[in-house]
């Protein structure tokens, strides 16, 4: 049976915000008209009937709120089988009501009879928990708000009509018992008409559902323990203080529950990938939202409690502050708890609630000995302290080769040797005179594959950007263009988007994966892969692994090209960053998990250079890594006479996007360029790229020149004496050295750059590292018209040998026909 999802997805999270706000609101309500009749000690004795009540319904309910609101996942059926489990909650919600009379018989409350009165409620809130999450799961949690509603009314009514004619506080436990009763009957006739599993049996149930019962456990007893504390180890008017605050703490973290309860089911991205803004950033929107509400907490609560208790109360400014930091962690913590629960790892949570549990049980004891309100508070910005860097680290923790790659059947497979469908998935528009070594590449690579096969290409385009290349785009059987946001546009998309990338940061998603991820382009991509159906789907750069999900679905070999191995150039630009270091170490940290992550779920990994194959090495499976360095078709471009052409000039080229080209281009400019120039007072250096930094400004008398992106590199190639490169950070082969290589022109480089490429120093060209040596011999080329020549001579006839695309497609040929063999 298929589940019908709900046309307006903001009425399914409002039922949600409901549904989880209205006991609370309901519960404050009712601490007001008791506090108004009765005394602070029945305002304790409600606050924590209230608290066991739901404390002893929640433990019993053994997590099918969850469960049953992602039944495939838990269950293996496509909706919730609410018939095959309802005899194991019906037994469970009983336990529930049982063990509520066991906590009074122990002394909660100091056996005072009145809170019997409550004693079956357990029963109606584990049941209906239960009959929500089939709701969620059917996207039909708009119903649920309904019932919520209409429940709270008749709760808060029967209690005032009751306080009336007898005891506020007896009144409010009685209207609590028939309300809760009344919603549940509700709830149980309205869930027959939602979608349910057919079958008579949903596999082992016991050993689907103890993980969330465990979890469940841990989380609600962590929830409760400093209310039991006091119920056990303090005082009635201790509880009628702490209660209030605590329940108007925990008003404003359910509204973080309902916003990440909703999204486990229908409403997550994954599940609706045109959900709209709200689905789409919704981690944004927790954070952002917990940390309003957190301000408007430390402003309003202490007003609010003498309004609610209405009496004076004792200095509560040092409790509120820390509990305005718990409503931050606890929006963080739900924020990271989706991931971890989508991704079946809800088992990973118990030890981490674990030790939050009893770290706050301790704390709450001792606090309420003491009768400190200030320590309990203490105890549980603790206990949720350690809940938040517990699954941070769990969320940066990817399962890798153990994780499971759900398929789709794939399409028929071409015979291998033959004509192939390639799809390949790229960061940016690819141009044969891309601003950008890997846009120049990666268009060259595209435009010779599709002679020898049908190439599609579904790319990202930032408003910068120019479009796929005209002559590209003629060779392609598909090409399709995804806008990618400019969060630069106005200072407020600028905040937006800067607090966007930083809150995914600390959940552990690097910046440059950040930038990436467009809803439209995962949209765009799941359309091209059903309609086009590729026998091959191939992703340039790590960062692209951000739509694997969708990529695995084809159930295709998946390829990965690598130019420059990701967490290396994080690690290169946190050691010469000089500003946001504190970010630059985050996404160091971020890649670390992110990188290996994705060479473990690709079929193959492709780098250009030996020196970056053991890089990542160690962080790929065996037999998945593969060295095939890249041509160039420069060597076409150029005639052979070319590379003798040229002056004095000092040519530096290359994108300033890419940071290990800023920090060559402002050493050449600073320290290399000013010793070449005290020998050749007539050379000027020309700095090529797009987006140049404002530090390397053009100097005003011509020495100097800047030019920004040009539509062509290849003239100011033919024109320059000599090509420089002092590249001392990052990997891969560096584009530009074979480009000047091809064109026959002299090149001065470092060793990192040239690495890979097997030239030998003197013959195809020089190398240097210091700055002395780099202007040496630079100087030495400029002087030298002979050595100039032979220098380029070389150089264009080890290219012409060496950087062909022939060599380079063959062996991307062997491996997708490796990879198709049954």
């Amino acid at each position: 049976m298929t589940v019908t999802r709900p046309r307006h997805l903001f009425l399914h999270f409002a039922g949600a915000a409901v549904t989880k706000l209205a006991p609370p609101l309901v519960q404050l309500g009712l601490l007001l008209l008791v506090a108004r009749e009765s005394t602070l000690d029945d305002v304790g004795r409600l606050a924590l009937a209230s608290a066991a009540s739901f404390l002893c319904g929640a433990l019993a309910e053994l997590g099918f709120a969850t469960t049953l609101s992602i039944p495939r996942p838990t269950f293996g059926t496509a909706a919730p089988p609410l018939r095959q489990t309802g005899r194991v909650r019906v037994a469970s919600a009983f336990a529930g009501s049982v063990l509520y009379v066991v906590l009074w018989g122990a002394g909660l409350g100091g056996h005072d009879a009145v809170f019997l009165l409550a004693a079956p409620l357990p029963f109606s809130l584990a049941l209906s928990y239960g009959y929500a999450g089939a709701m969620n799961a059917s996207g039909r949690l708009r119903i649920e708000g309904a019932v919520s509603v209409a429940e709270s009314v008749a709760i808060v009514a029967i209690a005032v009509a009751g306080s009336l004619v007898g005891s506020a506080l007896a009144w409010s436990l009685v209207a609590l018992t028939v309300g809760r009763a009344a919603g549940t009957v509700a709830r149980a006739i309205l869930v027959r008409d939602l979608p349910q599993s057919a079958g008579e049996t949903v596999g082992p149930l016991f050993r689907a559902q103890l993980p969330f019962a465990l979890a469940t456990l841990a989380i609600v007893f962590q929830g409760q323990a400093d209310m039991l504390a006091i119920g056990f180890f303090g005082t009635l008017g201790l509880a009628g203080l702490y209660g209030p605050l605590l329940r108007t703490t925990y008003s404003t973290l359910l509204s973080a529950e309902a916003f990440s309860w909703g999204l486990y089911g229908d409403a997550h991205p994954d599940e609706r990938p045109v959900g709209g803004l709200l689905a789409r950033h919704w981690r944004a929107a927790s954070i952002a939202l917990g940390t309003v509400l957190a301000i408007g907490f430390a402003l309003l609560a202490e007003p609010f409690l003498r309004f609610l208790l209405h009496r004076s109360l004792p200095n509560l400014t040092l409790p509120i502050a820390l509990f305005s930091v718990v409503i931050v962690l606890r929006f963080a913590t739900l924020v990271l708890n989706v991931e971890i629960l989508r991704a079946g790892r809800q088992r990973d949570e118990i030890p981490v609630l674990a030790v939050a549990s009893v770290v706050l049980a301790v704390g709450a004891v001792v606090a309420a000995r003491a009768a400190s309100i200030g320590g309990l508070a203490g105890a549980r910005l603790a206990s949720e302290g350690i809940i938040a860097a517990g699954y941070f680290a769990l969320a940066r923790r990817v399962p890798g080769a153990s994780r499971r790659r759900e398929r789709a059947a794939p399409a028929p497979r071409r015979v291998p040797g033959g004509r192939l469908r390639l799809l390949v998935a790229t960061p940016f528009p690819p141009n044969l005179d891309g601003a950008h070594g890997g846009s120049r590449v990666i268009s060259q690579f595209l435009a010779r594959m599709a002679e020898r096969h049908d190439v599609a290409l579904v790319c990202l385009r930032h408003p910068r950007d120019p479009e796929v290349d005209p002559v590209l785009r003629s060779r392609l059987a598909l090409v399709v263009e995804v806008d990618r946001p400019d969060w630069s546009a106005t200072r407020l998309r600028r905040l937006a988007g800067g607090l966007r990338t930083r809150l995914r940061l600390f959940a552990g998603t690097p910046l440059w994966a950040c930038d990436v991820d467009v809803a439209a382009y995962r949209e765009r991509l799941r359309a091209v892969l059903a309609e086009w159906r590729p026998d091959v789907v191939q992703i340039e750069y790590t960062v692209m692994g951000t739509y694997l999900p969708q990529l695995e679905e084809a159930g295709v070999p998946i390829v990965l090209v690598e130019p420059d191995p990701a967490t290396n150039a994080a690690l290169d630009l946190q050691r010469v960053s000089r500003r946001h270091r504190l970010l630059r170490r985050l996404d160091v940290l971020a890649w670390k998990q992110f990188e290996p992550s994705v060479l473990r779920r690709v079929d193959a990994a492709v780098v250009y250079t030996e020196r970056d194959a053991r890089i990542l090495s160690p962080r790929t499976p065996p037999r998945v890594l593969s060295c095939i360095p890249f041509g160039t078709d420069f060597v076409e471009r150029f005639s052979s006479s070319d590379g003798a052409a040229g002056g004095a000039d000092v040519l530096f080229f290359g994108s300033f996007v890419h940071f290990p080209n800023v920090d060559a281009a402002r050493r050449l400019k600073e320290t290399i360029f000013p010793l070449v120039r005290a020998r050749h007072p007539r050379s000027s250096l020309y700095i090529v790229g797009e987006n140049p930094p404002p530090e390397l400004a053009a100097g005003r008398d011509g020495q100097v020149v800047v030019t920004g992106r040009v539509p062509d590199l290849a003239p100011y190639i033919a024109l320059a004496g000599v090509v420089a490169v002092p590249i001392r950070l990052g990997s891969g082969m560096r584009v530009k050295v074979l480009e000047a290589l091809a064109a026959g022109k002299p090149v001065v480089a470092s060793r990192l750059a040239i690495e890979g490429l097997g030239v030998v120093d003197g013959e195809q060209l020089l190398t240097a590292e210091t700055d002395d040596e780099f202007a040496e011999r630079i100087s030495l080329v400029l002087d030298d018209d002979g050595l100039r020549a032979r220098l380029g001579a070389h150089a264009r006839a080890w290219a012409e040998q060496n950087l062909t695309w022939s060599a380079t497609l063959d062996r991307f040929d062997e491996l997708y026909s490796r990879l198709l063999r049954p």
